[in-house]
């Protein structure tokens, strides 16, 4: 790797950048570099990796390059998103109340509790 931060913000978004790297790991040393270059331009520039695309947007919001992604899983994460100081991962959302039903067993079980400590 070329870059060797000047300073504390291109420390921190050299880390960005890396984390990235982690969760898309197609990211090649060229498309390092202008990852990192794009987000030194302006601090409210971003790179997502969403559904299979890499996008760098402007702080316009306009769209200035993208590029397919040949590895995006999507069920490991539906989004990640870096500014020049933020990483944001967005997880897919799984219901955690698929069936279990012991909560209302287990206030039946304090409802009777109850009862026998009132009758006694």
């Amino acid at each position: 790797m070329t870059i060797r931060p000047k300073n504390y913000d291109e420390v921190v978004r050299l880390k960005r950048c890396l984390l990235l790297k982690q969760y898309v790991p197609e990211i090649d040393e060229q498309l390092f570099q202008k990852i990192f270059d794009f987000l030194s331009e302006d601090a409210a520039n971003k790179v997502s990796a969403a559904k299979g695309m890499l996008t760098f947007t402007n702080k316009d919001g306009q769209t200035v390059f993208s590029r397919a992604l040949n590895f995006f899983n999507q069920k490991q994460y539906t989004l990640i998103e870096v500014t020049a100081l933020t990483l944001s991962v967005l997880r897919p959302y799984t219901s955690s109340s698929a069936g279990d039903g012991g909560t209302s067993g287990n206030n039946n079980n304090n409802n009777n509790n109850n009862n026998n400590n009132n009758n006694g």
